[in-house]
């Protein structure tokens, strides 16, 4: 879902995709640890985020993370499969 980053805040920005608005904490922005909001969003930015409700409906939480491929998972799961095909025509 696209939503245009209205404020930036200490932890996180929120986005006006919806009403409300949601929020797009900084521990949900990147797989890495993020110092501030500002690293990766600005005002007026149009970003694609995960959405996900939450309190029962009366609030929006957000991610970017969410959407992103975690780090290291590709390499892992080549290795993995390199091992089984040399384990397989060593058989």
């Amino acid at each position: 879902m696209r939503g245009k980053v209205t404020r930036l805040m200490d932890f996180g920005a929120s986005s006006s995709w919806a009403t409300p608005e949601g929020l797009l904490h900084v521990s949900n922005m990147a797989h890495k640890r993020v110092e501030k909001a500002g690293d990766l969003v600005a005002v007026g930015q149009e970003r694609r985020s995960d959405p996900e409700i939450q309190s029962g409906g009366k609030r929006i939480g957000l991610g970017l993370k969410q959407l992103q491929e975690v780090p290291g998972e590709r390499d892992a799961c080549a290795t993995r499969r390199s091992s089984r095909a040399a384990a397989g025509s060593r058989a």
